[in-house]
């Protein structure tokens, strides 16, 4: 990779993902609607995963897999909890 490259690629990372400026214009509304629907389809397929891992939990008597759920829940909400 060249300097130049270097250089192009980091501007066009700051043009394309900056913090809105007063002067900016709205988003439009449709757009939010889907990004909201976006992360409420997100977050219910999540609690369905998560409502059927915690039934497999109980119902299971292998020792991996209590853990291993466990891990996975954790790293994924430190992970959202990162993304905000």
């Amino acid at each position: 990779m060249t300097r130049d490259t270097t250089r192009t690629t980091k501007s066009a990372a700051k043009t394309t993902f900056r913090l809105p400026r007063p002067d900016d214009p709205a988003p439009n509304q449709r757009r939010l609607m889907g990004i909201c629907g976006w992360a409420a389809a997100l977050g219910i397929v999540g609690m369905l995963v998560g409502l059927l891992a915690l039934v497999a939990m109980v119902r299971t008597t292998v020792g991996w897999y209590s853990p291993t759920v466990l891990a996975v829940g954790l790293a994924g909400i430190l992970s959202t909890i990162g993304a905000a």
